[in-house]
């Protein structure tokens, strides 16, 4: 449904949902203006990766280490305005690793669970994945399957649903 849309794409709705079924996310604000990025980012901590709120496909998602590569970001890279928000979260280092699952609504089946070669924070669509994963141990698999069915539940999902954790 668009609700269910909206909760998956609305920053606030989204953590939110993620607090009510017990799924962790990164540090992270929403910003307005180039001013409120700097803010939040100060008090988050750099590295940071900053992305344009309700963005398909992680286009002009970019890692920042310092104040003025972020303000080099805000200038070239988006407007930040009330109506076009900019998200800002903690960079987690580790590997990325991505869940594809299918849902009928109330049973959620997971085919693949696929590893990123390459380091948290590269677009999936400029990486490679495994297929299965090489490095992870049966607990973390058994938790990203937890998660990964908990959210596709949380966001009444029917059909395929795509997941990037980092770990």
């Amino acid at each position: 449904s668009l609700e269910d849309l909206n909760r998956a794409e609305d920053r606030k709705e989204f953590e939110a949902l993620l607090h009510t079924i017990d799924v962790p996310q990164p540090n992270g604000k929403t910003a307005t203006s180039p001013q409120e990025a700097l803010e939040n980012a100060r008090s988050i901590g750099y590295p940071v990766v900053v992305r344009p709120s309700y963005v398909l496909g992680g286009r002009a998602m970019e890692i920042v280490n310092s104040d003025a590569e972020l303000e080099d970001y805000m200038n070239q890279a988006v407007k930040a305005s009330p109506d076009h928000p900019v998200l800002v979260d903690r960079y987690l280092t580790g590997k990325e690793i991505e869940v594809d699952a299918i849902s009928d609504g109330e049973t959620v089946i997971i085919p693949g669970i696929m590893e990123h070669i390459e380091r948290a924070g590269v677009h999936s669509g400029d990486s490679i994945a495994v297929y299965p994963p090489q490095t992870l141990k049966q607990e973390e698999m058994t938790t990203l399957e937890d998660f990964t069915i908990r959210l596709a539940k949380g966001l009444n999902i029917v059909g395929l649903i795509n997941i990037q954790f980092v770990i």
